[in-house]
């Protein structure tokens, strides 16, 4: 084994907190998380892989190259599919790509000051939206967990410390179904390739084959490694583009594929930290770059629910989730630190809309009691390894993850008995590894 060290680039971990995906500056390697295992390691011939996004819980994958040649730079895009070994989609961009997300049937591809988002079976460019200088690549999405429709979008809103949130009423289906030629744009993508039969069908039999895949992939042998040089690619390529979305306070609009409100909200004047959608696509939670307080929205009205104080001293909040219920908010940040944080105001709010949609009330002239002026600190507090990045999730109702670019995984619960939140597993799964430098 070499002993040369090795950049982790990105973390991420799957929508249904089943995998988690790490990229370095040599390869790219997929876990699963319940048991702890590596599934398989993916070589890189250059440069590595600056981003890993996983589609579900499949052998899909999205990823951005950190290499300066055209082939595996940060502008171009590969939806790789891992039982074939093959790219099925290439789009070249003529800017960084600075974030990257999944769903079924959308790619959102987060640039500097724009958020694309892609139809996934015809790379049609069906929205373009204008956002703040994004290099952290902000975004979080929720969909419906049966038709995986779009439901909720969160990213930067168009000024400094503002987000935007979108939620999606319901689907409209699109009529089309093949592949246009459109005009060229300079700040969107180039040219992309597809084929469109095969990444629908793809997507139709995700649950179905593609999981199983991905469970039996290198299941005699989990540490080999296949080498990758994203060079596999079809011939029918699609030029994409669209026109730009204009970002209000509140505004409802029918736009492509989707019926949207959107808001535009002023989270923190210093800049945004991070953000993160409810599994419920009904709440959003956002920080400052300050990461001293996270503020609890409805998606739905716009308004703020509760704040909660992570601390006093300035720290990066690298990561937060919701729990799968609403119960709990945790938040990882560089100091080496896991909050978790009681969302009571969360329940309550639930609670009573529940209960005026039964007696048939109309919401907007009921008197929701909002808590945004008291800031309560964290109920539970852990401990991770400092000043480094960091990913975390909700395994369970009461058990959690956290992973670092060092190459730590954690599992903690919560111990409601003796009020704590106590570490139950550790692992190491990476070895030699460089951290990235980065303010606190």
């Amino acid at each position: 084994m070499s002993s040369e060290l090795t950049e982790t680039l990105y973390l991420s971990i799957n929508p249904q907190n089943a995998f988690f995906s790490v990229g370095t500056t040599s390869n790219w390697s997929v876990y699963s998380i319940n048991p702890f295992q590596k599934k398989f390691t993916r070589s890189v011939s250059s440069g590595g892989v600056s981003i890993v996004e996983m589609l579900s819980s499949s052998n899909i994958f999205g990823l951005v190259g950190n290499d300066q040649t055209e082939r595996l730079s940060k502008s171009n895009l590969y939806i790789w599919d891992d039982f074939k070994k093959e790219n099925i989609i290439e789009l070249k961009f003529r800017e960084t790509i600075y974030g990257l997300r999944l769903s079924h049937h959308e790619i959102f591809v987060v640039l500097n000051n724009d958020l694309h988002i892609y139809d996934f079976s015809t790379l049609k460019l069906i929205d373009q939206i204008s956002t703040f200088d994004n290099e952290q690549g902000i975004i979080d999405f929720c969909e419906l967990p049966n038709s995986h429709d779009l439901l909720a979008l969160v990213t930067l809103g168009p000024r400094k410390g503002t987000i935007s949130i979108k939620r999606f009423e319901h689907r409209i289906q699109s009529q089309e179904t093949s592949t246009k030629k459109l005009p060229k744009k300079e700040s969107g993508s180039e040219q992309g390739t597809l084929k469109t039969k095969e990444i629908k069908q793809k997507i139709q039999n995700e649950k179905e084959t593609n999981v199983q895949n991905l469970n039996n992939s290198n299941k005699n042998n989990p540490e080999e490694s296949t080498n990758q040089d994203n060079s596999n690619t079809t011939d029918n390529k699609t030029n994409t583009t669209s026109n730009q979305n204009d970002n209000t306070n509140i505004s409802t609009s029918t736009k492509s594929n989707y019926n949207q409100t959107a808001f535009v909200i002023q989270i923190d004047d210093s800049g945004i930290g991070n953000v993160v959608i409810s599994p419920c696509g009904r709440f959003v939670a956002a920080c400052g770059i300050k990461g001293t307080i996270i503020k609890i929205y409805s998606c739905i009205t716009g308004e703020l629910i509760t704040e909660k104080k992570r601390g006093t001293k300035r720290a990066i909040i690298c990561d937060m989730a919701f729990h799968p219920e609403c119960k709990y908010l945790i938040a990882t940040s560089r100091h080496g630190t896991i909050h978790v944080f009681s969302l009571a105001e969360v329940e309550n709010f639930l609670k009573k809309e529940k209960s005026l949609l039964e007696n048939n009330k109309e919401k907007e002239n009921s008197s929701f009691v909002f808590f945004g002026s008291k800031q309560k600190r964290a109920d539970f507090k852990g401990k991770i390894s400092k000043d480094q990045n960091s990913k975390c999730s909700f395994l369970s109702d009461q058990q959690i993850i956290a992973i670092t670019e060092s190459g730590e995984f954690y599992k903690f619960v919560i111990d409601l008995k003796n009020n704590e939140l106590r570490m139950i597993e550790k692992k190491i799964f990476l070895q030699n590894t460089k951290i990235q430098k980065q303010e606190n």
